[in-house]
Parts: structure tokens; C-alpha cells; sequence
């Protein structure tokens, strides 16, 4: 809270973000969870955007009341993300070395199985030590295929 307070004092109530707040929080979540939990995963979704606005925010060409510069930027974002999506494997697939692991055969009834560090699935790459959250929240602890099937070893939180 010090900490906090000596920022606003240096640097004005303007400076501060969420994020400082958000540290406060750090120590009780690394106790009960044994890790701290990345809750600002979207920052890096809109770096992409914010780089273009920063370059062009005071930029006298570009803003006009026509809206010329948010259609700019959002047509370098589009771009973007396509040329992200064109280089995506949407294939569902181990990823990283995959060990034979007979024992999951018995457990889940299937023949095959394998155990792997991370998992890509539907686009998405899912890897040993990511927390799930939803309805059953978790901590990874390993990916699994048998067959066609897919599924993840997790540690219930």
C-alpha cells in the first residue's frame, strides 16, 4: 500500500492502472493457489491496436471527422489478425514430444494413449502449468490423446 501511495504522490492518480491495484492481491493468491495467476492475458490482444494508435494519436493528417483514422487502424488490425489466422494449424494434436503411456490405457479404456507437455486443440494451444477456469477450474498438469480423442490430466484447484 506504501508503495501505491508514493506512486500517486510521484507520478498523479492519472499514472495508476488496475494492474497496481491488482499486486496488492498477489501474496494470498501465490498462498492459496501455490502460483500467482496471470489475470491480464487481453493486454497482449490489444498491443497490436495500441501500437497504432500511439503512433498516430496526435497526428493532425489522421484524426479528422470523418473517423479516416479509426478506419485506418481498424484495417491494419483486420490484416493482422487474417495474417495470424493464415499461419494457424487448426489441427488437433499433441504438441511437443509425446511418450507412449500404457498405464492410461487401462484408466481410460482405450488403446494408444499418449501424454504430452501441451495440447493444440481447436486453435487454442493448451500447456502443462495453464489454468483452466470454468465449472471445474484446474491447473494442467499434462495433455492426452487416445485415438481421435483428447484429453487433459489437471489438478483440480
Amino acid at each position: 500500500v506504501e508503495h501505491q501511495d508514493l506512486c500517486q504522490k510521484a507520478f498523479g492518480y492519472d499514472f495508476m492502472k488496475p494492474k497496481h491495484h491488482a499486486r496488492h492481491h498477489l501474496p494470498k493468491q501465490i498462498q492459496l493457489l501455490g502460483f500467482a495467476m496471470d489475470a491480464f492475458p487481453c493486454e497482449r490482444k490489444h498491443k497490436f491496436y495500441k501500437s497504432h494508435i500511439g503512433l498516430h494519436r496526435f497526428d493532425t493528417v489522421a484524426q479528422n471527422s470523418n473517423g479516416q483514422f479509426s478506419h485506418m487502424v481498424l484495417k491494419e488490425v483486420m490484416i493482422h489478425h487474417v495474417d495470424s489466422l493464415q499461419k494457424n494449424n487448426f489441427e488437433n494434436k499433441l504438441s511437443g514430444a509425446a511418450v507412449r503411456d500404457a498405464s492410461l490405457d487401462a484408466t481410460l479404456n482405450m488403446e494408444g494413449c499418449q501424454r504430452s507437455k501441451a495440447l493444440q486443440f481447436n486453435g487454442h494451444t493448451i500447456s502443462q502449468g495453464d489454468v483452466l477456469l470454468g465449472d471445474h477450474p484446474g491447473l494442467v498438469l499434462a495433455a492426452i490423446q487416445c485415438g481421435e480423442s483428447f484429453f487433459l490430466h489437471f489438478k483440480i484447484l
